[in-house]
């Protein structure tokens, strides 16, 4: 058995009838010996139509043929039937005969277990497994509480990159410091820098949807194609003397107002905040629009907007941060 057996074979049971393979029915014509001594007894029309590596082994020349000599690949007949011994696990070939004849979902508890079954079909090159596993990474029933880091690392390493791209996504809602898993260990080097670059590139994406630019004068000012009105309190309401140039695309034109400066600082929060965490859900957290609310408290007029005009903008950001997020490719 491989080190990469030994470190990850699932632990947990699956959930099938241990006499499927393990008692031989009067089709079987071939058997598996695995690396813990279980001899499982298949199919060899499944196995060759499924795996091209099988298809060769069973294009060879068998021992059992008179005049020619025991091949190195089917090590003996036992009872009538071919074995082959393999380095894989019970639990592994069980888990993969399920898929292959069965269809059957496997209940795994975590990404983890899942890595053994990956590395033993892209050995076999079990393509169709390789394609149920992927779809069982991005499952959101499962994904909703699989640590999407580990879900990336696997993925990555698997060339699944449908499935990696929608890990690191996952991954954003994460501060980069805190992003930690055991399969970081085993992958190569340039997978995680190249969730780094993905982190990067959402960063500057969503900055460019939050985040305000500097003139030549060194003054602040902001540019919004996304927003579809613009009748907000902090826009119309002349209160306050700290206020922001602010340019709004209405239709093919642009219509400028000065913003009110409590605006000016939630957006100020609401850019520090996707940098960091580059997804639009951040832009309304309590802790980046409550400031706001406070400060537009002093107005008579934006004290009675201020709290639905902050949320209508803020659920205008949070689309706009994902839709511009979205566009990076992994």
């Amino acid at each position: 058995m491989n080190a990469l057996d030994e470190r990850h074979i699932p632990r947990t049971e699956v959930k099938s009838d241990p006499a499927t393979f393990e008692t031989r029915d009067e089709d079987a014509d071939f058997a598996i010996l695995t690396a813990d001594g279980a001899r499982l007894f298949v199919h060899k029309i499944i196995l060759q139509h499924t795996s091209p590596i099988f298809a060769t082994l069973f294009s060879l020349p068998q021992p059992s043929e008179p005049g020619h000599s025991q091949t190195t690949l089917v090590d003996a007949e036992k009872d009538g039937v071919p074995t082959v011994a393999v380095t894989e696990t019970k639990t592994v070939w069980d888990i993969m005969l399920q898929l292959l004849y069965h269809q059957s979902t496997p209940d795994f508890s975590s990404p983890y277990e899942i890595r053994p079954i990956l590395e033993a079909a892209r050995k076999y090159e079990l393509e169709c497994i390789t394609e149920r596993l992927a779809h069982i990474l991005s499952c959101s029933t499962h994904t909703a509480t699989w640590d999407p880091l580990e879900v990336y690392a696997i993925s990555a390493l698997y060339s699944l990159s449908d499935v990696a791209l929608q890990a690191a996504r996952a991954t954003l809602g994460t501060p980069l410091h805190t992003l930690c898993t055991k399969e970081l260990y085993d992958i190569p080097a340039y997978i995680f820098q190249r969730l780094l670059d993905y982190r990067w590139r959402c960063s500057e994406a969503a900055h460019g949807v939050a985040g305000f630019v500097r003139d030549a004068t060194g003054k602040l000012s902001k540019r919004i194609e996304w927003l579809p009105r613009t009748d907000f309190a902090f826009f119309q309401c002349d209160c306050g003397v700290s206020t922001l140039l602010c340019s709004v695309r209405a239709g093919t034109a642009y219509e400028v107002y000065c913003a009110r400066g409590y605006w000016k600082e939630y957006m100020e929060r609401a850019e520090r905040a996707v940098r960091e965490r580059p997804i639009g859900k951040v832009v309304k957290d309590p802790e980046i629009i409550m400031p706001a609310l406070r400060a537009a408290d002093n107005c008579m007029l934006c004290r009675q907007r201020v709290y639905l005009d902050m949320t209508a903008f803020a659920e205008c950001l949070e689309a706009a941060v994902d839709k511009a997020v979205s566009s990076v490719c992994c």
